[in-house]
This record gives C-alpha cells, sequence and structure tokens, in this order.
C-alpha cells in the first residue's frame, strides 16, 4: 500500500494570483448567467475562447436541462490556464447547491469544447475563490431573504480583481 508521500506530491509552480474579471451577463429566456474570465495576470482573454465558451454554455442549457429546482441564474468562468482552457458553468439549484460542469479544450484550439473527463470535474484554487465570491453573493441576495429573494441584486454583485 502506498503512503501519502508515494504519490507525486511535488509542487510544480508556485502561488501566482489571476486576474478575475466580470464580463457580461449571458442572457437567455429560461436563466441569466455571470460571465466571468479567469487568466494569468495581464494577460487578455482569448475572444475566440469568449465567444466559444458562450456558444457551448448556451447549447448545454438548451440540451441539458435539469430535473432538479432551477432558480433561472448562475455564473460561468472562462479560465484561459496554462495550456488548457476550463470553462466552468455553475447554476443555483434546489435554493443552496450549486451544480457543477466542466469543459476543457487545448490552449491552441480553443473552439474544441469538450466534456471534461470524469476524473477532471475539478475546481481550481482560482475558480475556487470565485465560488466562494459568488456563495457570498447568493447568500446576501438571496437565502437571507427567503421571501423576496432578489435575484437581479445577485446578478448586479460582481467579482472583479486578482487572487
Amino acid at each position: 500500500m502506498q503512503t501519502a508521500t508515494e504519490f507525486n506530491s511535488r509542487i510544480i509552480a508556485r502561488y501566482a494570483p489571476r486576474s478575475i474579471r466580470f464580463l457580461d451577463v449571458l442572457r437567455a429566456p429560461a436563466f441569466k448567467l455571470k460571465v466571468y474570465s479567469i487568466t494569468m495576470s495581464g494577460a487578455p482573454l482569448s475572444p475566440v475562447l469568449l465567444e466559444a465558451a458562450k456558444t457551448r454554455m448556451l447549447q448545454h442549457m438548451r440540451e441539458e436541462a435539469v430535473m432538479q429546482k432551477f432558480h433561472g441564474v448562475g455564473f460561468m468562468g472562462i479560465h484561459q490556464g496554462n495550456g488548457i482552457n476550463q470553462v466552468f458553468l455553475d447554476r443555483w439549484m434546489n435554493d443552496n447547491e450549486l451544480h457543477h460542469v466542466v469543459y476543457s479544450s487545448p490552449s491552441d484550439r480553443p473552439k474544441a469544447l469538450g466534456r471534461a473527463a470524469p476524473d477532471h470535474n475539478s475546481v481550481c484554487v482560482w475558480d475556487l475563490f470565485l465560488q466562494s465570491f459568488e456563495r457570498e453573493a447568493w447568500i446576501e441576495s438571496v437565502l437571507k431573504t427567503p421571501m423576496s429573494p432578489d435575484y437581479d441584486k445577485y446578478l448586479s454583485i460582481v467579482c472583479h480583481q486578482d487572487a
């Protein structure tokens, strides 16, 4: 049996903040999604990746309906990483749950976004920062006022920082 020290536990890169930027609200008849970019500090988001991500998420929302109680809002992160792009869709369900879906593509082929393999449904530290921010926005605008949830207020609370 292997011990924890026998696994590949060597860290290969020092942590560096990445730019998390609110871009827009993606609107469709049945939902509204905050759109964020996550890039290495100072790097611009590829416009090709942005359009591919929006197109793919709209397609996903049309084709993969959920049977859960969907509140009609959520957010997507377009993470232009080092060698790979990850695009995730997080939708608020059942009052206090976040439904998470991940797509990815090679950096040199941003339009090739496909569903991430089951063992790749991970959240990195930068994506987790954004999810934590969105959790607080959800609590403040919806869960603290369950008799009158303010989805417009939720959509107006946006993250724009390096983390």
